[in-house]
């Protein structure tokens, strides 16, 4: 597109496109130079991890420190998480173990790695929460454990006796007598199932 500009007595013809056009040219190669850099990242990440998938394929000793670098990290973090709420706890503490416990441990399940931290955690947790009379609460944590691992024999004490501290729920104090029958040797369940 052009228009004419009066200059005096001179008629002169002046592009507008010009500028527009060097606009969409200097566009253009900085468009480029950026799809340039971002082959060059993607082809620079496509060789790093070919490169380990070809270590992992061709030499198994490689993967197998990976994966023992990978377990001791996961592992190491709830151990130290673990570790942190139990010395909370020991200090007075008393909001730091279960905080732990709804945020950090939230998915650990039974079979998890980390699962013994995590049920050493509610252990200690039940223990406290018995021993200071909070009841209610501890019917909740309780039954949290006790629905994790039906089996583990520490959970269904504490569920059961919370259940009759709070409830009076005669099947309760059943449940623990005949757990008692089956554990006879199990410390907590023979100090429950003879309290009233």
């Amino acid at each position: 597109m052009a228009f004419i500009r009066e200059t005096g007595v001179k008629l002169e013809i002046v592009d507008t496109l010009m500028p527009v056009k060097q606009r969409f040219i200097v566009f253009i190669r900085v468009v480029k130079n950026y799809k340039i850099i971002l082959n060059l990242l993607s082809l620079s990440a496509a060789l790093v991890f070919g490169s380990l998938l070809l270590a992992i394929a061709f030499f198994p000793e490689f993967s197998s420190k990976i994966d023992h670098f990978a377990v001791q990290s996961y592992s190491a973090y709830y151990q130290d998480k673990a570790q942190t709420a139990l010395n909370g706890l020991s200090q007075g503490h008393r909001d730091l173990l279960p905080e732990i416990l709804k945020t950090d441990f939230s998915a650990i399940q039974k079979g998890d790695r980390a699962y013994g931290h995590k049920r050493q955690l509610l252990k200690a947790w039940c223990e406290y929460l018995y021993n200071h009379k909070q009841y209610a609460e501890l019917l909740f944590w309780a039954k949290q454990w006790f629905t994790l691992d039906e089996r583990d024999v520490t959970a269904l004490a504490y569920y059961y006796r919370a259940l009759w501290l709070l409830e009076q729920d005669t099947n309760a104090l059943d449940k623990l007598k005949e757990a008692k029958a089956h554990f006879p040797e199990h410390a907590l369940l023979s100090v429950f199932a003879s309290e009233k």
